[in-house]
């Protein structure tokens, strides 16, 4: 009768030790990774994006000093002061409409979105004048700054 051997397995606590907290910084991060991108998705990006559509890219003659306290909520102070300071130079035109519509949201960069990022807003644009109407598609582009647990909008560039 042979004798039933024992296999015994040793341990290295440390090794052990090193692999949990090398695999915890590595959640760490993945978890702040996705709580940033989680932000991308935050309704505030849409919902501003729109009632800045609706407010400042949509008008009868010309944008109205009204329009603006409609999107004071929404953009940050610096983009309400330079907004205030550019609506000072508008030429009023009879006969002039534009209706802005949002159609699509892009984001240019969704990897680290800490607290700001670009947003590409493709919109559909109907202008009026003189009784010729003409639709198009436009891009414009948004940079939203994270502030208070909402997107404010920073700045808005024509892209085409």
């Amino acid at each position: 009768a042979s004798a039933d051997t024992i296999a015994v397995t040793t341990v290295d606590v440390e090794a052990i030790q090193q692999d949990y907290a090398n695999l915890k910084n590595e959640y760490n991060s993945l978890e702040e990774k996705y709580n940033d991108t989680q932000k991308i998705y935050d309704s505030s990006i849409k919902d501003n994006i729109i009632t800045y559509c609706d407010n400042m890219l949509s008008y009868i003659g010309n944008i109205s000093a009204d329009n603006i306290n409609d999107v004071k909520s929404i953009v940050t102070d610096t983009y309400y002061n330079e907004l205030q300071s550019y609506l000072g130079h508008i030429q009023s035109t009879e006969n002039f409409e534009q209706a802005c519509g949002l159609e699509a949201l892009y984001y240019s960069d969704n990897s680290a979105p800490y607290d700001s990022v670009d947003i590409i807003a493709i919109c559909k644009k109907t202008t009026i004048y003189k009784d010729d109407a003409a639709t198009e598609t436009v891009a414009y582009r948004f940079n939203m700054k994270y502030q208070s647990d909402n997107w404010f909008i920073n700045s808005v560039d024509f892209l085409f």
